[in-house]
């Protein structure tokens, strides 16, 4: 596990390892994208928890994927969504005042297909099955946005050739995804 902070913000990277993020599930939705076959027989996986204070607002959350290639032209985009509001979490880097919790609510799904399922990334994953296998959320700082930063986050970690990143790599992408994420999703609400 690698541990950045930059500022007030603060993320915790596990590539390749998973925490113990379960929770039940109700429902699991399902995406799939035609992407070229690749020649790789590399299951990969990493998982992301941020905790991202912006203006007067503190974001929170955590997702964990999984990728197993497989010989088909598709990807398989798996997503489980939790019953209630899940288990609550001792460890994690929420702040003051936020209360963390195993699940991914409903309401943040569509949040993580756009930040898994972006073309340029996903294409260099190439076909197999990608799942999320937990998830963190906050009941004051998660939201929409911060899941599709998670997601894209992720996608972009699990295609990298030159892991584990370095602190200062992870703190660059994650800069660079929080800016872009921002201006994108405040373009889409304006």
């Amino acid at each position: 596990m690698l541990v950045v902070q930059w500022g007030a913000c603060k993320a915790r990277l596990w590539v390749n390892e998973l925490p113990i993020w379960e929770y039940a599930i109700g429902e699991v939705v399902e995406r799939r994208y035609n992407v070229p076959e690749r020649d790789s027989s590399l299951a990969r996986s990493a998982a992301l928890e941020v905790w991202i204070p912006i203006g007067g607002r503190a974001y929170y959350g955590g997702l964990a994927v999984a990728y197993t290639p497989r010989e088909q032209e598709v990807l398989v985009v798996q997503v489980p969504l939790s019953v209630g509001n899940g288990i609550p979490v001792q460890d994690s880097l929420a702040g003051k005042g936020e209360m963390p919790y195993t699940g991914l609510l409903p309401e943040y799904v569509d949040g993580v297909f756009r930040g898994l399922m972006q073309a340029e990334y996903i294409s260099q994953l190439g076909s197999g099955t990608l799942q999320v296998r937990g998830a963190l959320h906050g009941k004051i700082g998660s939201s929409l946005w911060l899941f599709e930063v998670l997601g894209s986050m992720l996608i972009q970690l699990l295609i990298l050739e030159t892991l584990p990143l370095s602190e200062a790599g992870l703190i660059e992408l994650l800069q660079r995804e929080i800016r872009l994420k921002r201006r994108l999703f405040e373009g889409r609400t304006a």
